[in-house]
């Protein structure tokens, strides 16, 4: 306010009215939204449930949960292609390329994992996996773990940065 001016009542009730509601409009619930916050998921579980569709086979499918407005997430092709040959290399070295491979036949005939298709329909993503040998264990002492922590480069996303987590299975 300058001096000699009389101050206006009207505009300053006039600011203080319409930040208030904007304040109340922006308000989610007002909206009609549920204002969540990241480790509440029911959403997410909502969005699963409402997905899921149960097949002639007796399994369940699902999308994967994706996080809204996620990054571009590449491919990891050739990132997985090279991991893929390394392992071929160590699985020879240490001569367990049959039993790997008799693991990854187990999975694709119990339907734990499919072949790709030759041309992609949608979005694709190459997951690397490694083997995980436990010499103490009593029955399993080879595994197979798929990494989809996996990246081209720190800068770039992972497939696990692009979807929820879930609750933890392990408690």
């Amino acid at each position: 306010m300058s001096p000699g001016k009389e101050f206006d009542h009207n505009v300053m009730m006039f600011t203080q009215t319409t930040h208030f509601d904007y304040e109340e409009l922006c308000r989610l619930d007002v909206l009609r939204l549920k204002d969540c916050s990241d480790e509440d998921q029911s959403f997410v579980f909502e969005e699963f449930k409402e997905q899921l569709t149960g097949s002639l086979e007796g399994w369940y499918e699902t999308s994967l949960p994706w996080k809204p407005n996620h990054p571009f997430l590449p491919n990891y092709r050739q990132g997985s292609l090279k991991r893929l040959a390394s392992l071929h290399r160590k699985l020879q070295k240490d001569e367990l390329s049959e039993q790997y491979d008799s693991i990854i036949q187990a999975q694709l005939t119990s339907g734990i994992t499919e072949e790709a298709p030759a041309v992609s329909r949608e979005k694709e993503f190459y997951i690397p996996h490694k083997r995980v040998i436990r010499k103490s264990a009593e029955s399993t002492k080879m595994k197979i773990v798929y990494d989809a922590s996996a990246c081209d480069s720190p800068d770039l996303p992972s497939l696990n940065e692009c979807l929820y987590t879930g609750a933890s299975l392990t408690k």
